[in-house]
């Protein structure tokens, strides 16, 4: 016998860790299917969610920042072809650099090119930006296949521990295998699974101290 090194080898080799992954959740699932399982792959299963889906599903369209945005194209019946999340960031801007709605919606229209580089770089941190600071809530979605595996950071048992928790409320929810699992019930699970992994780290720190 030998010793194998897995875990080393996976954070030296993201694509072996992925294909190892994939392929223990989903032989692991196919299982449970009772041969309807011919279909399922788990990539499928566990959609990413784009920043713009994103966006709506943290309410943006009820933020201020957009809404100022949206009521100022609508009084000077401008129309542009934006999306609630690029509307939130230009509302966003002119609020923190002390700019009026015009004076922002304007530079877009005279320097589109420097706004969708700066949109492309801030999309992503205008996701966080939403939520803050409005009570409870989901403050950020964690969803899809790949943002599992990142989150996981080559550690199987957390893999294995997200899909678990994620099927524990899909099936709960009277939804079936081949029903893709909903962004909120992924992002669900990556929270109940971190809360365990902190106790897990708390329980250890008082166990060191004996």
């Amino acid at each position: 016998y030998a010793l194998i090194p897995i875990e080393d080898n996976f954070y030296k080799n993201e694509k072996l860790f992925v294909d190892f992954a994939t392929e223990v959740c989903e032989q692991r699932i196919q299982a449970l299917m009772e041969g309807e399982s011919e279909n399922y792959k788990i990539e499928q299963a566990f959609a990413p969610l784009s920043y713009e889906d994103e966006a709506i599903l943290l309410k943006v369209e009820s933020h201020k920042n957009y809404l100022a945005v949206k009521d100022y194209l609508e009084h000077k019946s401008k129309k542009l072809d934006l999306t609630p999340l690029y509307m939130f960031t230009l509302g966003y801007w002119a609020e923190k650099e002390s700019r009026s709605i015009e004076d922002i919606v304007t530079e877009y229209e005279t320097q589109t090119a420097f706004w969708n580089q700066r949109y492309d770089n801030y999309k992503y941190s205008m996701l966080f930006k939403i939520r803050s600071g409005r009570g409870s809530g989901l403050k950020k979605y964690y969803a899809g296949w790949s943002t599992i595996l990142k989150m996981a950071n080559g550690n199987i048992r957390y893999v294995l521990e997200m899909v678990y928790h994620s099927y524990v409320k899909h099936l709960s929810s009277d939804l079936g295998f081949e029903t893709p699992v909903p962004p909120r019930l992924q992002t669900e699970a990556a929270y109940d699974v971190g809360g365990i992994m902190l106790q897990d780290l708390e329980q250890e720190a008082k166990n060191g101290y004996k």
